[in-house]
């Protein structure tokens, strides 16, 4: 990819995991060989066979399909496309590239995904040495100062196109949750004269984020608080602005986020969900699909689609749910409290 714009950038880095991902499905588990012999299979049947995380094939199958890797069928089953067959199947004689992978198959990034994809437990961040996972070593302050300087780095290029796209949705109070260094909190309240807004994190990130929203003018309208955004939250705003954050978990958790949100909004209060998100047919972007790869071998979490996003947000009792285009490969999908 050549780089020309700043989500290029951006896309470089989300996108760091997804050649170790191709060569941990061709090492190790030779999938493009078996799904030719099969013919076809769906996620589920991939993840039986080889005795697999269903999370973890999910979100390998979206990216092999966004890649060209894969073509999925209307039954949501999928088989190798021609250049899969050419030459990542046994049989394929000299033009057999299989064995070209063997050279990446002991990269620490392989044969992490290799243990996520058959146990679903989440890699070290970073592939670090010290073997904490990402939420464990949120916990100690330097690590959570290091981690929010660069969510801080991506959302000050990705907060004002957030705020654009919210020009519709009505606030004057915002819960920032997951917030981070403020970035979002402070581009809502400048694009809304008379709006404020509260960042709700985790107590290492406190003090750092309350640092950077003084040093940006925002301390007046701006206010950043500890607390489990798991646990009830206030009732006083009429936004719940996650960006970034639903990734990070499963369905469950992400239903009890909403289920939370939905009790302390008021009426016609809404709920915000700025991340990357994978198409309805799960096709792509290629971009997203790689993203959900890092998400995958850090966390429990995955780039999810509007649809499967959507079914959680109903089930709560959210309506109106749409979604609105940010910037590099973003979107902003809103529902509403009835």
């Amino acid at each position: 990819m050549r780089i020309e714009q700043p989500s290029d950038i951006v896309a470089t880095v989300d996108g760091m995991y997804a050649s170790d991902l191709i060569a941990a499905v061709v090492t190790e588990f030779d999938l493009f060989t078996w799904l030719e012999g099969r013919g076809r299979a769906d996620t589920e049947e991939i993840a039986g066979h080889f005795e697999l995380d269903e999370r973890a094939v999910d979100v390998t199958v979206t990216y092999l399909v966004a890649a060209g890797l894969l073509h999925r069928l209307a039954d949501q089953s999928v088989e190798p496309t021609k250049i899969a067959r050419s030459h990542l199947v046994a049989g394929a004689g000299p033009d057999d590239l299989r064995l070209y992978f063997g050279m990446a198959s002991e990269r620490p990034g392989c044969l992490e995904l290799v243990d996520v994809l058959r146990t679903g437990e989440p890699a070290p961040f970073g592939s670090a040495r010290r073997g904490q996972q990402w939420l464990a070593r949120m916990a100690t302050t330097p690590f959570a100062n290091q981690f929010s300087a660069g969510m801080d780095a991506r959302g000050r290029f990705l907060a004002p196109h957030a705020a654009t796209a919210l020009a519709g949705v009505d606030y004057r109070r915002v819960l920032d949750i997951g917030g981070s260094t403020g970035a979002y909190s402070c581009a809502l309240v400048d694009a809304r004269p008379g709006s404020a807004a509260t960042v709700l994190e985790l107590p290492t990130v406190v003090e750092l984020s309350r640092t950077l929203v003084r040093e940006r003018g925002f301390g007046d309208r701006v206010d950043v608080v500890a607390g489990d955004m798991f646990e009830p939250l206030p009732t006083d705003y009429d936004v719940h602005f996650y960006s970034h954050v639903l990734h990070d978990w499963d369905a469950a958790s992400i239903h009890r986020l909403a289920a939370n949100s939905y009790a302390a909004l008021p009426p016609g209060g809404w709920l915000v969900d700025h991340d990357v998100h994978i198409n309805d047919s799960k096709t792509g972007p290629l971009a997203a699909a790689a993203f959900s790869i890092w998400m995958m071998h850090v966390t429990r979490g995955k780039c999810w689609s509007r649809p499967e996003l959507a079914r959680i947000l109903s089930a709560v009792g959210f309506t109106d749910i749409a979604d609105h285009p940010t910037a590099a490969g973003c979107t902003a999908i809103v529902a509403r409290k009835g």
